[in-house]
């Protein structure tokens, strides 16, 4: 195994022949005595083969490293390796190799044909996760997908979502079996979607309420977040009701709900205020008032001053904060930012700057 580290390999590595030249031209030098008795060695070649037997005899993490690496030289040259590790013995490698072949096709988008022909149901479930968080599907080749008869559930999902996202309709009837999934993240999710159809049954929203009521807490709560944040994702804007209904349902935790309210708020701000100030009514203690302003902060949304207003309670860091945050709802980001700046509080920075990178 090479002791090297692959991902310092990748940033002191800006052409992939270069190296190899390089490298082996060093080798040949200080090895002249033996090279002597063979041919001519092609350095790419041999570099080539060197690279490909330090990834293969690495572990998945290992391996996945050193592929990324390589990827993101975004080498044409590396097409001939990215093509043997296609049929290797180790998933990672193959689910890789089909990535980083689309990385270097100047669509950037993937061959569905290669996910098709990974040999196991578990590459291509991960293929097709990494394809659609990657941005490496357009609406062909994502119903080209939706089309496969053997495409689990979760994955035909996600494929529908990420259709929706472009803007296309994924097929209502597909979409109504996945409301009927055994599987709780799956059906809740389905339901959104159908929402954001316009064409769910109005019992619809009232089973997926019921199926999560009947879930231990725990799970309960990590679905609600989850299906939060997948609508925010999706830009489901139809589902944005029942996702605020979801987060008033009871035993949910605090965690769970802020994070899905801050995924409310990024997907629906108009549907999400009512759900704030509901939450801010039960609950006006220090700690709840600096996590609600967090979360705003946070969600990049111009709120107008009187959401702000409704954190107020005298305290000098809450005014602060609500001063800050009414200024941004006002577009006077500069001011608001040195107001964040000056509090030199860590909370309020992180959620301040993860909130100026959705504003642009």
């Amino acid at each position: 195994r090479h002791p090297a580290s692959w991902s310092s390999f990748a940033a002191i590595t800006k052409s992939l022949r270069a190296f190899t030249v390089a490298a082996t031209a060093a080798l040949l030098v200080s090895t002249a005595p033996v090279s002597a008795q063979y041919g001519p060695v092609d350095p790419y070649d041999s570099a080539m083969r060197a690279l490909r037997d330090s990834i293969g005899s690495s572990n998945d993490a290992e391996q996945h490293a050193g592929m990324v690496s390589l990827r993101e030289l975004r080498d044409a040259q590396l097409k001939p390796l990215l093509q043997k590790f296609l049929h290797s013995d180790d998933w990672s490698l193959r689910v890789d190799s089909v990535l980083g072949l689309a990385e270097l096709d100047v669509s950037g988008k993937i061959d569905t044909n290669l996910v098709g022909s990974l040999p196991a149901e578990g590459d291509r479930e991960t293929a097709v996760a990494a394809a659609v968080g990657l941005g490496m599907l357009d609406a062909d080749r994502i119903n080209a997908m939706l089309a496969w008869d053997d495409l689990p559930s979760p994955q035909k999902l996600l494929l529908a979502c990420a259709l929706r996202k472009l803007g296309g309709t994924p097929d209502v009837a597909l979409v109504t079996k996945l409301t009927e999934s055994r599987t709780p993240e799956v059906a809740v999710l389905a339901t959104a979607l159908l929402l954001d159809l316009g064409s769910a049954d109005p019992a619809a929203a009232d089973r997926a309420r019921a199926t999560l009521s009947a879930l231990p807490p725990k799970t309960r709560a990590a679905i609600v977040a989850q299906s939060a944040a997948g609508s925010s994702a999706n830009n489901l804007k139809g589902a944005a009701p029942f996702i605020a209904s979801l987060i008033e349902l009871p035993d949910v935790a605090d965690d769970a709900r802020l994070r899905a309210l801050g995924s409310l708020l990024v997907l629906a701000p108009e549907v999400a205020y009512p759900v704030l100030a509901a939450r801010l009514e039960r609950d006006r203690s220090q700690t709840s008032l600096m996590r609600f302003a967090a979360v705003l902060l946070a969600s990049g949304v111009r709120a107008p001053k009187t959401e702000w207003d409704r954190l107020r309670n005298g305290d000098a860091l809450i005014e602060a904060l609500a001063d800050a945050g009414t200024a941004i709802g006002e577009s006077r980001d500069q001011d608001a930012y040195a107001q964040l700046l000056a509090l030199k509080h860590r909370v309020a920075l992180r959620a301040a700057t993860e909130g100026s990178l959705r504003l642009g």
